[in-house]
């Protein structure tokens, strides 16, 4: 199979196939968002794919962030975005190609490592962890209907624009490099956002279709499930942290389990941030990081 990268005049048909594999994926300001905004370490590179009868099959981005391991030193990551593969082309060994590709990528931008962000029941993450990737847990925290109905009180909305808050201690995190950075990835989101809560505790959620979720890290979990079950929708967060896995579990929510992956990319970069990658961790990462 061939791979293409960045092919000029390519958005509609991206966009087409992202929308076949996956339902409803999102139109242009979704593309956008994702692939053409830069959150502080440059625009995504795109990449698709094509048989030996030159039919397309898959494709994927590759889109770069700056993070800091815990004890303080910077690294550019890039992450595995928006992957897909045609059904008819399934099995045929293209998300393997895809990953080499995406190593390839980082290595051109001097990103240390590829990261990638899947559940447990997704079988990507087996063919990541065969290309050598470090598995960090990871859980996707969700409301069901079997979720206990929490009585709280409402939380005040703010009517400004916050600034992001103090980068966690001790663990690896992503980091943005100005104002502006922070508030294009947690607050200039694809859907609605509002910031709830007071100078002392706030949190910034994202209204999708049928879900509010919590962009940031926040320990207003009972009066976020209380407003999210008010309005007859669920409530969703993503964590690296098993205490914030524990409280979501505490009230009801269902963590289904998943991994960060982290693949060394480029080796000089990685020699630069202690090269085992295995020893990084903790990591404190949160659903607003993730894209």
């Amino acid at each position: 199979m061939t791979v293409t990268w960045n092919p000029p005049d390519f958005v509609s048909a991206y966009l087409e196939a992202l929308n076949r594999c996956f339902p409803d994926w999102g139109g242009q300001a979704m593309y956008d968002w994702c692939f053409t905004r830069d959150a502080g370490a440059g625009s995504a590179d795109l990449m698709i794919l094509h048989d030996d009868q030159a039919r397309l099959i898959a494709g994927s981005a590759v889109t770069y962030r700056l993070l800091q391991t815990a004890e303080g030193r910077p690294f550019k990551a890039g992450i595995m975005t928006g992957s897909w593969t045609f059904p008819e082309a399934r099995g045929q060994g293209c998300f393997t190609r895809i990953i080499q590709a995406s190593v390839e990528a980082c290595v051109r931008r001097e990103a240390a490592v590829l990261l990638a962000f899947v559940t447990e029941t997704n079988p990507s993450y087996r063919r990541l962890a065969a290309a050598g990737s470090v598995l960090v847990p990871s859980w996707y925290v969700v409301s069901t209907h079997e979720t206990p109905v929490v009585e709280a009180p409402p939380l005040p909305q703010w009517r400004g624009r916050p600034s992001p808050p103090p980068p966690p201690a001790d663990a690896v995190h992503f980091v943005y490099p100005d104002l502006a950075a922070w508030q294009s990835q947690f607050l200039d989101r694809p859907h609605p956002t509002r910031c709830l809560g007071s100078l002392d505790a706030w949190a910034v959620i994202e209204e999708s279709e049928t879900s509010d979720r919590i962009e940031t890290d926040s320990i207003l979990l009972a009066p976020l499930l209380a407003r999210a079950q008010s309005h007859q929708r669920q409530l969703f967060f993503y964590t690296t942290r098993p205490d914030r896995r524990d409280e979501g579990a505490a009230l009801g929510l269902k963590p289904l389990p998943g991994f960060l992956t982290v693949l060394p990319a480029h080796a000089g970069r990685c020699t630069e941030i202690g090269g085992d990658l295995s020893s990084l961790g903790p990591w404190d990462v949160h659903t607003g990081d993730r894209m």
